[in-house]
């Protein structure tokens, strides 16, 4: 048997159909201005970078520290080590994990801050930007001022779109923050990652951090805007 559903159960339902369409529809909507708000966020982030270069007031170690601490403020440190460890991370407590972490941070700023004194200080060219969920992809070019990323990326400054920077975005806890950058379309997790897997192959994490510290330590002495 059938039953039929009353008028007042008909409208109460499309009421209920309308209230859960409309829950679902909001995020998507809201997550739609995603790409628009990463783009200013990056506009914004490069101009003060380059702003920190072009100083002409400020000494090497002045630059050094302002930048880092933009650098500090956005990179995702946590979801960049868990990258470049891949798998490897499995073997990790979670104390060995956030020590590394903590250090590996270290590191990619360094890497960042060679990057950055490295290039020419110019507006953000931006060639596309791509969102999936709340995961935004924006693509730069730029020029690199001495020709190669320092490390062991080597981009030729000749590349057809000068130095191609990806840049891969999430807001967390109300901020934009790194997930991701790629060189040229080489990502740094990626490149990090297989170095680190050599090593673990022989060596503890305790001793992959260890060596990470002892890089840094170095790294310290030497900076990259007094060259």
């Amino acid at each position: 048997m059938i039953r039929r559903s009353s008028p007042r159960s008909c409208n109460r339902n499309f009421v209920l159909l309308a209230l859960v369409a409309g829950l679902l529809a909001a995020p998507a909507q809201a997550d739609s201005h995603l790409g628009d708000e990463a783009r200013t966020f990056l506009t914004g982030f490069h101009q003060r970078i380059d702003a920190i270069g072009s100083d002409s007031d400020a000494g090497p170690d002045d630059k050094r520290a302002r930048v880092a601490k933009e650098l500090a403020a956005h990179l995702d440190y946590g979801h960049l080590a868990a990258a470049a460890l891949g798998k490897s991370a499995e073997g990790f407590s979670k104390e060995q994990f956030a020590d590394f972490a903590q250090e590996y941070g270290v590191f990619l700023t360094d890497f960042f801050i060679g990057s950055i004194a490295a290039s020419e200080p110019e507006p953000l060219k931006i060639l596309d930007v791509n969102q999936q969920g709340d995961h935004v992809t924006v693509r730069t070019a730029g020029k690199a001022r001495k020709g190669f990323i320092p490390g062991s990326m080597r981009i030729p400054r000749e590349s057809p779109e000068g130095r191609v920077v990806t840049y891969g975005l999430r807001q967390r806890h109300g901020a934009w923050r790194f997930q991701s950058v790629s060189f040229g379309g080489v990502d740094t997790s990626t490149t990090f990652r297989g170095q680190f897997e050599s090593f673990l192959r022989s060596g503890t994490p305790d001793a992959l951090t260890e060596e990470l510290r002892k890089r840094n330590r170095a790294a310290a002495e030497k900076n990259p805007f007094a060259s």
